[in-house]
């Protein structure tokens, strides 16, 4: 099924793969899962535009009116989880509109509160610091969704693991991580979970970057970039 919120979503370099649902914001693009009441992915632009505007947070967390059966911000409530986001609000400063698109709760995930507030946040403010040397970035974060996952008591599942994978068109490479859904210690750094983008694609199910040139697509995704 495929659902188009608004017109004008950064639809380049969608992930491939099964997709229950597809919405499309102004700024970004998910799939939807509704057995895990998540997305499955969001993937968005990230340029210095969208980084570096004056807009400020709204922390207008609310329900998706795309959806039969929306995900509320009172479903987290008394869970212990945060309402992570999968695309982070700082990487949409560019208007009122991005910032308070990325509230809508299909951008968000159950993550454990000091694993949302500290390396997962690094791993944003790293990727950001990324964009001002390599360029613009197409960007795809999720947690990984598996039948057997726990659920907080709305039926959200809680993953395990999150991955985040970003190719720049400028400077030619990727970057991916996969970090587990815990508390780490405090001397983590994003570095310390590099990994492949196969490893990411094994892993979640999906197709990554598969308008690249298959034998640029091959060697992009087969390596580390610690650049």
């Amino acid at each position: 099924m495929f659902v188009s919120a608004a017109a004008g979503a950064q639809t380049e370099y969608l992930p491939r793969g099964h997709c229950p649902q597809i919405i499309d914001y102004t700024y970004y693009s998910i799939c939807y899962d509704p057995q895990h009441r998540q997305a499955s992915w969001v993937k968005h632009e990230l340029n210095n535009e969208s980084i570096s505007g004056k807009q400020k947070r709204t922390n207008n967390y609310r329900f998706d009116p795309n959806l039969v059966d929306p995900v509320y911000s009172s479903d987290y409530r008394g869970s212990g989880y945060d309402r992570g986001h999968l695309l982070p609000a700082a990487d949409m400063k560019l208007n009122y509109k991005a910032m308070n698109d990325t509230f809508y709760m299909t951008n968000m995930s159950p993550q454990v509160p000091n694993f949302n507030r500290r390396i997962w946040a690094s791993i944003e403010m790293h990727l950001r610091n990324l964009v001002r040397v390599h360029g613009r970035a197409h960007v795809v974060t999720a947690g990984v969704l598996n039948s057997s996952l726990p659920t907080i008591a709305s039926g959200v599942s809680v993953p395990r693991w999150y991955f985040k994978v970003a190719y720049f068109p400028e400077s030619q490479i990727t970057k991916a991580f996969l970090i587990e859904n815990k508390t780490h210690a405090n001397s983590a750094h994003p570095s310390d979970f590099l990994v492949t983008v196969d490893e990411v694609e094994s892993l979640s199910g999906f197709d990554f970057y598969s308008e690249l040139p298959d034998t640029l697509e091959v060697a992009l995704e087969s390596q580390v970039f610690r650049n």
